[in-house]
């Protein structure tokens, strides 16, 4: 959890009618990143372990129009896939622009990064919502333990929005102090 923050934290979690729901990897947030189009984080997160050609392309495809627990779903054949990889001590790999990029490298962790932030540049309502949870801490809290295979992590998930969100904060100060400025 991230801490030093004001209140109870808040838990980002995908609920039904929650509007903090927004904040979700598996929220209906379309965006899009290097001119592919994705609905949400979570199928971002779950097609670029499919290669971008070949048999399996078509299934990349169609993981990008998901959100929501179909699209987290989405990703139980690849997290068996490099369980199996782990185990044989073997490598696993995403996809992306015609890269293999080493699962969980700090090269996945910024690709995933860049994902977010498209999604809160592109979606204001979804930039909304962060910025008016205020100084509370966030958490990632699902009721489970959190798996090996993780693409991203609860602490690094909250580690992104608190960053989006005091950038946010920065770039509306500033643009408050300079119509300040103009002001009569």
């Amino acid at each position: 959890m991230c801490t030093d923050h004001d209140g109870e934290p808040i838990n980002i979690i995908f609920r039904d009618g929650d509007p903090l729901s927004l904040l979700s990897n598996l929220a209906a947030t379309p965006f899009v990143l290097d001119d592919q189009h994705f609905a949400s984080v979570e199928a971002f997160i779950q097609a670029i372990k499919y290669p971008e050609d070949g048999p399996k392309a078509a299934r990349r495809h169609r993981i990008a129009t998901l959100t929501g627990h179909a699209a987290r779903r989405a990703g139980t054949n690849p997290n068996r896939k490099i369980s199996r990889a782990w185990a044989e001590g073997e490598e696993a790999w995403v996809y992306w622009a015609g890269r293999h990029i080493l699962y969980q490298s700090e090269s996945h962790a910024m690709l995933i990064e860049r994902a977010i932030r498209a999604k809160f540049t592109q979606s204001t309502t979804a930039l909304a919502v962060l910025r008016g949870t205020g100084n509370r801490a966030l958490r990632h809290a699902t009721g489970a333990p959190e798996r090996r295979v993780t693409s991203l992590k609860a602490m690094e998930l909250c580690r992104i929005l608190t960053d989006i969100r005091t950038e946010a904060r920065s770039r509306n100060a500033v643009g408050r102090r300079r119509r300040d400025h103009r002001s009569p």
